[in-house]
């Protein structure tokens, strides 16, 4: 065995490598499979906080006893290491040393004005600045925040009665006496409490009653285990996760644990009230999910390089038999029969196949380790059952190829044994066993074309599809080349008549066709999968985003906000509503040039013209500049009648917009007869903006005449009414009609009942301009205005989508939207920015007025988001595949020149002995493989785009799908031409360059070699 393995040790060699490839797929998927995995722990642990990958058990009374009558009837809590011995003692090794409490809400007394929180925890000194006194020790003492000292006026060595709510206020219930002994300060960062400590001493509760509130107070566990027990009290549990104890099938463990612990106590009527807190469920439903996806693609992605590196180890397999042939004859002329035979060849090829399966495993580990390198956390290479089994299932397959390709040639009769070499095919005829697998494949691809296969499981398609159009154009190829040899003989061109006769006469032409086809498939999906993914994880952290960096304020000081961005083309700000329904639009106010130039917008959105119709009305605003606002009224006959048929005064109103805020001032009763000046206070030292003019009357009377206004001034100096003064009419026939006046405006109502009628400047919109998503289909709707209430809208265009807001979104302009109204509280403003340096200093602006930026997102965090996933991890292995596939194909030539390069060198010599010049026989060796290899790589390329056709729409690209969609699937031109191109030059180089080899063995000396 081992002097055939010498004797033969190239094709040895190349036999070991190819079931060290088909060894190194099979095993390599569970080993990355599980590398993803436990990175995935990693990164999703290392993102979370304290209190969601944390656990808190707390514990309290079933019945909310506010009087002491229901105190007896209920249950009292567990203590906390009682609460804790409910927890299941086979989680606590994930978990680091507990962290035992009592807590309690309870107000001073006797008046109940001061209400806060008692609580003790396990080492709570540990974790706080004691800045004055000492750690409370003894029952009743207290720790207080330093807050509480210079606020509420607490000080050391202070005693304060407690007790617990209640709603009879002359029912008082358990008490404790307490002691301030010290104060302390929070350290940041630390989250031993799990909650917030500070931060509300001095403010008011929303009542009822009002109370003014204190920070936590710390004190020891005696001060609520001894006296009378207080009903209300909670304990409490608090577990810290060691994320270096818990790996994905631990966190698996854990998440349907706690998951079941939690719906038991949730489900519970009796006893105490249990509660669990983590946000551990759902980090182990999310690895759930995603492991879904990566145990079905990296193993479907490594079976479609394994299924060529299979095919490629059956062709090489069937090349070295065929070259035993005269060997496997002697030994049926001996008598061996054909079991003879088989043992003869499995004597030597199995031996070669097995050697490759420990470089095959040690291949795999080596790719397995370098991959955990390049994968965030400290995931490393683990062996686990999926390994050992698909190690097996790899020797199995193995064994059986080997096994059936020396019973193909050991069942050879022996005259055809004896035959030098094959006969040139004349016939279209196909064998059994490429008949079995052309009709397997085209029965995949037409499941695929039908639809019947989808999933995951259509990653197997350019694979498929390679694999039948390359059978197919093997076996047309081979009797076209016969007959084109032919040809070209009876014409006279006998190095072309010879090529292709030379390439018809072996399996060489067939082999190349179809490992090419396929590897060049693999190589081209591979790349439109890589960039198809990458494209639209770019674009979905783009729509997520919104701009490079967000940032939300903490204020609704607009005016601050727009002074602090002033100036800044980098910096923008962007103002958020939304309706409290779920199906509302949301409005996005901005400023449209800004936001063009830093949102991420798709360049066909970016680019539209639609966007210069947010500008909105052109009439000029009337400006109003001083304290006092005066004008002469002109009674044309206007009058007001009550009900009972008495004159009523009518009274002249105006609301004016000062920056953000809006208010109404009244002039006074209009005359009856004749003219007035009238004349209003305002505060417009820096101007305002006059919006409205109203009549009002008494509630029920009616109105009919006209009334002039002219003479308009402000602190002496004249104010041009203007023009597009919008007249006001309701369905009832009231109305209120402006017309224009020489140096002022007239007002004809006519009312019947209504207290106030209001004519609107025209620099007010009565719809506002917006830009709306696809997925609002409405011409006009309606949308929040910037002081919360419904405003109309006028669409002037559409946008695909707009970048950080949901599906159903408006865009308008700021200004337009903010004339006459105010900032509403709940409005969301925020920064949207392009350059790093630039919010910086915008923050820097703000923090000098007291304004803080808060939640600040960036593009790269979403996007890491995004790329930290199974799904972006399994489809980058498609690199891998491809360069792999190429590989395999450059091996296969190998192979098959090293089988064959005696017999090809001594047809060489022969036709140079033949009178074939030199030059043609050279010609002859490096292009006779070149047609094949050619058209194989220019099929596979065309395979491997239907193919990703085929599977791209149904392979998940994101571990979650965006809310709003962003999917591309159209084909990536460049790199896949690139790809194509460069895999087309390396399969022909290496076929030129190992037919070079050949031509330059083949001298005349070869013609006395025997076979």
């Amino acid at each position: 065995m081992w002097a055939a393995l010498r004797y033969r040790k190239g094709q040895a060699a190349a036999l070991a490598v190819l079931a060290a490839l088909v060894t190194a797929c099979a095993v390599f998927a569970p080993l990355y499979d599980l590398a993803m995995r436990e990175s995935l722990v990693d990164v999703r642990l290392a993102q979370a906080t304290q209190l969601s990958s944390g656990l808190q058990l707390e514990a309290s009374s079933r019945i909310d006893n506010r009087t002491v009558f229901q105190a007896s009837q209920s249950e009292p809590p567990p203590t906390p290491t009682q609460l804790l011995a409910k927890f299941p003692r086979s989680a606590l090794a994930s978990y680091r040393a507990p962290v035992l409490g009592w807590t309690d809400n309870l107000d001073v007394m006797p008046d109940r004005g001061l209400t806060g929180q008692l609580m003790w925890r396990t080492g709570a000194c540990e974790h706080v600045r004691v800045v004055s006194g000492r750690c409370p020790e003894a029952p009743g003492e207290i720790l207080v925040s330093s807050a509480d000292v210079h606020k509420l006026g607490l000080r050391d060595k202070q005693r304060l009665t407690v007790a617990e709510p209640s709603v009879i206020p002359t029912v008082l219930g358990p008490t404790r006496e307490l002691t301030v002994v010290g104060a302390y300060e929070e350290v940041p960062g630390d989250d031993w409490f799990v909650q917030p400590l500070t931060g509300i001493s001095g403010t008011f509760s929303d009542g009822p009653p009002r109370q003014q509130r204190h920070d936590v107070w710390l004190t020891p566990e005696q001060t609520f285990t001894s006296g009378t027990g207080l009903p209300q009290v909670q304990s409490y549990v608090g577990l810290q996760l060691r994320p270096d104890h818990v790996g994905a099938d631990d966190l698996l463990q854990l998440g349907s644990t706690l998951t079941a612990l939690r719906t038991k106590w949730l489900d519970a009527s009796t006893g105490p009230r249990l509660r669990l807190t983590t946000g551990l469920t759902d980090i182990a439903d999310d690895l759930r999910s995603q492991q879904k996806d990566s145990r079905i693609i990296v193993p479907l992605l490594m079976a479609q390089l394994a299924l060529l590196g299979l095919v490629v180890l059956w062709l090489a397999l069937r090349a070295v038999t065929d070259l035993r042939r005269s060997e496997v004859a002697v030994a049926r002329l001996r008598g061996e029969g054909v079991r003879g035979a088989r043992r003869l060849l499995l004597g030597e090829l199995l031996p070669a196949v097995l050697l490759g399966v420990v470089p095959g495993v040690a291949a795999a580990w080596v790719g397995c380790l370098v991959a955990t390198r390049l994968l965030p956390g400290d995931a490393g290479v683990e062996v686990r059952p999926p390994f050992w089994i698909a190690l097996a299932a790899a020797v199995l397959v193995l064994v059986g190829t080997t096994l059936l390709a020396a019973s193909r040639v050991a069942r050879i009769p022996v005259d055809a044994l004896l035959r030098r070499s094959s006969t040139v095919r004349r016939g279209w005829r196909v064998g059994v066993l490429d008949a079995v697998l052309i009709t397997g494949c085209a029965v995949v691809v037409a499941a695929f074309l039908s639809g019947s296969l989808d999933g995951p499981a259509a990653l197997i398609a350019p694979a498929v599809v390679a694999l039948l159009v390359g059978l197919l154009l093997a076996h047309v190829l081979t009797p076209l080349a016969a007959g084109t040899g032919r040809a070209l003989l009876r014409r006279g061109r006998a190095r072309l008549g010879v090529g292709f006769l030379e390439a018809a006469r072996g399996p060489a032409l067939r082999s190349t066709v179809t490992v090419v086809t396929v590897a060049a498939a693999l190589a081209v999906f591979s790349i439109d999968a890589v960039a198809v993914a990458d494209r639209n994880r770019a674009a979905a952290a783009a729509q997520e985003a919104g701009a490079p960096y967000v940032a939300l304020v903490d204020s609704n000081d607009l005016a601050a906000v727009e002074t602090a961005t002033g100036g800044s083309h980098a910096v923008t700000p962007v103002v958020r509503l939304k309706a409290p329904a779920a199906d509302a639009v949301t409005t996005l106010a901005v400023r449209p040039a800004d936001f063009r130039r830093i949102a991420l917008l798709p360049d066909e959105d970016r680019t539209a013209a639609s966007w210069t119709g947010l500008t909105g009305t052109d009439t000029a605003p009337v400006t109003v500049k001083g304290n006092r606002l005066s004008l002469v009224a002109t009674d044309r006959g206007l009058t007001s009648t009550a009900q009972d048929g008495s004159a009523v005064t009518v009274t002249l109103g105006a609301d004016l917009a000062a920056g953000d805020h809006v208010f109404h001032t009244e002039f006074g009763a209009l005359p009856s007869a004749g003219t007035r000046r009238l004349t209003t206070t305002v505060s417009c030292v820096d101007g305002c903006t006059l919006v409205s003019l109203s009549l009002s009357t008494l509630v029920g009377s009616s109105m009919a005449g006209t009334v002039g206004l002219s003479d308009v001034t402000a602190d002496g100096v004249a104010v041009p009414l203007g023009q597009g003064w919008r007249p006001f009419q309701d369905p009832t026939g009231a109305s209120l009609v402006p017309s224009t006046d020489p140096g002022g405006i007239s007002l004809a109502a006519r009312t019947d009942g209504q207290q106030r009628v209001t004519v609107s400047q025209g620099w007010v919109p009565l719809q506002v301009p917006a830009l709306i998503t696809d997925a609002t289909p409405r011409d006009s709707f309606q949308l929040t205005g910037l002081d919360g209430r419904t405003r109309a809208a006028g669409v002037v265009g559409r946008l695909a989508r707009v970048p950080g807001a949901p599906e159903r979104t408006a865009v308008v302009d700021l200004d337009v939207l903010r004339r006459a109204a105010t900032v509403a509280s709940d409005a969301r403003i925020e920064l949207w920015a392009s350059d790093r340096a630039a919010l910086d200093e915008v923050t820097a602006a703000l923090h000098e007025q007291g304004i803080a930026l808060v939640d600040t997102t960036t593009l790269a965090d979403v996007r890491r988001g995004y790329d930290q996933s199974t799904a972006a991890w399994s489809v980058r292995l498609g690199l891998l595949v491809g360069l792999a596939g190429v590989a395999v194909a450059l091996l296969l030539l190998a192979v098959l020149a090293v089988s064959s390069w005696r017999v090809r060198a001594r047809d060489l010599a022969a036709l140079w002995l033949s009178g074939v010049p030199r030059r043609s026989v050279r010609s002859l060796a490096w292009t006779a493989q070149l047609p094949a290899v050619v058209l194989g790589a220019v099929a596979g390329a065309a395979c491997g785009l239907l193919g990703a056709a085929l599977s791209m729409p149904i392979v998940p690209l994101f571990a979650e799908a965006p809310g709003v969609s962003t999917l591309d699937l159209a084909t990536p031109w460049l790199p896949v031409l690139v790809v194509a191109a460069a895999a087309l030059v390396v399969l022909t180089g290496w076929s030129a360059v190992l037919g070079w080899t050949v031509f330059r063995r083949a001298s005349l000396d070869r013609l006395r070699e025997t076979a």
